[in-house]
């Protein structure tokens, strides 16, 4: 999924809905991202953190709509290497990125 396909997903819910992301089998705050290419593809790496608050999904959108973001491929960091996103889980305390 591409970082403009997430925003479109995310769109309809309210802007103050915490996201978090998984994180091999935990659910973990979002910290930032990380910038790479493999392999020709443009990708970013959501980044977990230990503890505090969750973002913001208006926060997320400041973090991620930018134009040179929105056509980079989704992935999110485990304990065992980057894992390509492929939605979300709506959850009772917070939307899900997985």
């Amino acid at each position: 999924m591409r970082v403009i396909d997430l925003l479109a997903l995310l769109a309809d819910y309210n802007q103050n809905t915490a996201v978090q992301m998984q994180s091999g089998e935990v659910v973990a705050n979002i910290a930032t991202y990380e910038l790479a290419t493999v392999l020709d593809a443009p990708r970013l790496t959501l980044l977990p953190k230990a503890g505090g608050h969750p973002h913001r999904l208006w926060e997320l959108r400041v973090l991620l709509d930018r134009p040179e973001l929105r056509n980079r491929y989704v992935y999110l960091q485990t304990p065992t290497g980057p894992v390509p996103a492929f939605g979300f889980q709506q959850r009772a305390q917070a939307l899900v990125v997985n």
